[in-house]
């Protein structure tokens, strides 16, 4: 349609350009054609928008620890991935007589997620609907994935950054485990300081690919080059079973308390010293060698 158009507005120019004394029907003519390209230009304008597309729905419960964000609590988090996110996008979720909207909430790993989050409730572990609207457009509705059982994972015990700079240590103690099967760790790097303004900049499947309750770690370091000096940080662990069938349905969040501000790690007070003591006896050296050298010419 549009190359249909663009042929219309230049056989419009054209008929003016080269008829520039015609009158009466040529003139007319000319002016349809315009007119004609104009017209289409316009009609076909909105269909070539981007269109609106939900390509990843997930429902989950989730034992979440207390935090900065929030305190503790058992909930279910659902939503969907939606593209173009951001506004004016807009989505809204809904499973018997509840409609829950979902809020845009990005990460570095998922920038176009959506997420809706309601205190447990056994009666709504089926699968939500999820629709969306930017402006004209509409998508869905979307199905995400049932909750088949619930295993109330429990929350892992006294996570602590053990070391500065910006490749910091983190250590916890694994909680029991009897009756609970785990196949998920990750760690989650996460700054902000509320519910409204956290983003997780960063996100480590550390027990991968293979993972089960006997692999799982107690410590972590965070990789060089992921965090940024003089900006804080919380950091998140996060025990769950993920089901090829389902997903990520059972999930327990562990926050560490506070905020951590990474300092670049700064040289050693001696070692500036050094490098000057170095550089003297360099100097002294080069003057010695070129006085000796003066001697021997004369």
């Amino acid at each position: 349609m549009r190359s249909v158009s663009g042929v219309l507005g230049i056989m419009g120019i054209i008929t003016l350009r080269h008829m520039p004394r015609r009158r009466g029907a040529f003139v007319m003519k000319a002016k349809f054609w315009a007119s004609a390209a104009v017209a289409l230009l316009g009609f076909v304008s909105p269909a070539s928008a981007s269109s609106l597309d939900i390509y990843y729905a997930f429902n989950s419960v989730r034992n979440l620890g207390p935090s900065i964000f929030a305190p503790e609590s058992t909930s279910m988090v659902f939503g969907a991935y939606i593209s173009p996110s951001g506004s004016p996008t807009t989505a809204i979720a809904t499973q018997a007589s509840k409609s829950v909207p979902l809020s845009f909430q990005p990460s570095a790993k998922s920038p176009d997620q959506y997420v809706g989050v309601r205190p447990y409730d056994a009666s709504l572990t089926g699968a939500w609907s999820i629709t969306a609207a930017n402006g004209a457009n509409i998508a869905g509705p979307v199905l995400t994935n049932t909750i088949p059982f619930v295993e109330a994972i429990p929350l892992v015990n006294n996570l602590v950054v053990v070391t500065g700079g910006l490749t910091p240590t983190l250590t916890w103690t694994l909680p029991d485990l009897a009756g609970v099967v785990i196949n998920t760790e990750l760690v989650s790097v996460i700054t902000g300081n509320s519910t409204l303004t956290r983003f997780t900049a960063d996100e480590f499947n550390i027990c991968a690919p293979l993972c089960n309750n006997s692999l799982l770690l107690s410590s972590y370091v965070i990789p060089d080059g992921k965090l940024l000096s003089n900006t804080a940080y919380t950091f998140q662990v996060s025990l769950g079973y993920y089901s090829p069938t389902y997903g990520l349905i059972d999930v327990s969040e562990t926050f560490t308390q506070g905020f951590f501000v990474p300092e670049a790690t700064p040289l050693p007070a001696a070692l500036p010293l050094f490098a000057t003591g170095l550089g003297a006896l360099g100097l002294l050296g080069w003057r010695r060698k070129r006085k000796d050298a003066a001697a021997i010419a004369a």
